[in-house]
């Protein structure tokens, strides 16, 4: 809880990779792992391209979760790419970094080998025809 993380923006988060988000990655990598992802670009909000440094007692506080479900979290953002997480050790404290980057377009997530695949396999393909027509739109 003790270990420091700053956020670092490399990309811009719009509305539509936010539904992107809550319909194509949700049902692959779950609900927590979504409000990581949500909570940690809102600690940029404040502060642009970097955030200020925070500690992971703060993360757990926001999420109400033990530091192994938030782990697991970040884990999951890491496996779809929404996430990379860099770690230096300093004085016996471990600084993170983590870089958000956007979600694929639809248009790539559905043709993603791994990424599509996983989405069906989780959600069934009469639900996933019809995210497919939603996010064609966009």
């Amino acid at each position: 809880p003790a270990d420091t993380y700053t956020v670092v923006n490399q990309t811009i988060l719009t509305e539509v990779d936010k539904k992107i988000i809550i319909n194509l990655y949700e049902p692959i990598i779950g609900p927590t792992a979504v409000s990581l992802y949500l909570t940690l670009w809102s600690d940029l909000d404040k502060y642009e391209l970097i955030s200020k440094d925070y500690n992971h007692h703060h993360l757990m506080t926001i999420l109400k979760s033990s530091l192994e479900i938030i782990t697991n979290a970040r884990r999951a953002l890491e496996a779809v790419g929404l996430l990379k997480s860099f770690r230096k050790v300093n004085d016996g404290i471990n600084e993170y970094l983590y870089e958000l980057f956007s979600p694929l377009p639809a248009h790539d997530f559905f043709n993603h080998p791994i990424l599509s695949v996983l989405l069906l396999n989780n959600i069934g393909g009469t639900e996933y025809e019809d995210i497919k027509k939603y996010l064609k739109i966009f």
